[in-house]
């Protein structure tokens, strides 16, 4: 199951925050093609103050409304896809929950896929949606056909 709210993130204040967090040399990660990843940073968007105000609703829901179990936050980092840029299929082995929250999403950036009986799923989204979903759950995202970067804040979650 896959459970979706939307969150008003300021674009504005985010996005130099999440180009700093990117702009590293070993950003390239084989799932991102054509973009940057800042998963291999040792610095997480959970511990940025202008973050914190999105992930405290985030655990709240999750804790609160979602789920009957406590979650935490194991890690999160953003990804940027370039134009023509994609996240390749794949999934969170180990993780109980992952969040994906869109930061940006220019139209035609390509939707999150998921799969579901040997079929992809399309789940179409705008700036400011929250995808929550399994550890478990094989998915990827198209790619994405605008002239804008498409911007994802992932979050992985463990109770």
């Amino acid at each position: 199951m896959i459970y979706k709210f939307h969150f008003d993130f300021d674009w504005v204040k985010l996005k130099p925050i999440c180009e700093e967090l990117i702009d590293i040399e070993k950003s390239q990660m084989n799932l991102v093609n054509n973009g940057k990843t800042s998963y291999v940073n040792d610095i997480h968007p959970h511990n940025i103050d202008e973050f914190k105000p999105f992930f405290k609703l985030l655990t709240f829901t999750l804790n609160t409304h979602l789920f009957n179990s406590t979650h935490f936050i194991g890690n999160s980092w953003v990804n940027v896809h370039h134009s023509g840029g994609k996240t390749i299929e794949h999934n969170h082995p180990n993780v109980d929950t992952v969040a994906a929250a869109y930061l940006h999403m220019p139209e035609n950036a390509g939707y999150f896929e998921y799969k579901e009986n040997l079929k992809w799923k399309e789940i179409p989204t705008i700036s400011g949606d929250v995808l929550i979903f399994p550890g478990t759950t094989n998915h990827r995202t198209q790619i994405n056909k605008s002239s804008e970067d498409r911007w994802v804040l992932t979050t992985n979650l463990i109770i």
